[in-house]
């Protein structure tokens, strides 16, 4: 009876130190998937990867727009009176990105249904070719990319380093 306890004490401490965004690491690939504050996140690639966001956004609002953007969702932090920023989003952790198009079509192929995830478009990172002049978006149930103009909105999708 004892051994059952610390091994039921030993699993939740486990579970509740990786959704916090701690705890060991596993393998680069070893599809490990959990869930905070209504996000779920999927390891695979050596990046964590975070369901698509609830609401759709423009990919980069420049200097132009005052609309909220993909790149500022997966960096959005706050500061106060100067201060130094604070993350205020998945876990309060920093170092969230867009993907890149190798990255999200590389996930795509190896996670094609995520479990919790709605299969919808999400922005990527244009490649450099690209970059500037168009936006570019994936449909997860498609995989269809589409290069879009810049008042098109998707959902967002933010990856950051399994070790960061």
């Amino acid at each position: 009876m004892k051994a059952a306890v610390k091994y039921a004490f030993a699993a939740t401490a486990v579970a509740a130190l990786t959704a916090c965004g701690g705890g060991g690491g596993g393998g680069a690939d070893d599809g490990r998937s959990y869930s905070n504050a209504g996000i779920t996140y999927i390891v695979s690639g050596g990046l964590t990867w975070s369901s698509p966001s609830s609401t759709t956004y423009i990919f980069d609002s420049g200097f132009n727009s005052i609309e909220l953007d993909a790149l500022g969702y997966c960096s959005r932090s706050t500061s106060t009176n100067g201060g130094p920023s604070t993350p205020t989003n998945f876990n309060n952790q920093t170092g969230w990105r867009i993907p890149t198009e190798d990255e999200i079509t590389a996930f795509r192929a190896t996670n094609p249904n995520p479990a919790g995830w709605n299969l919808t478009t999400v922005w990527f990172e244009p490649s450099p070719l690209y970059q500037g002049s168009l936006n570019t978006y994936l449909n997860l149930s498609s995989g269809v990319v589409t290069y879009a103009n810049t008042a098109a909105k998707a959902h967002v999708v933010c990856v950051k380093p399994v070790n960061n």
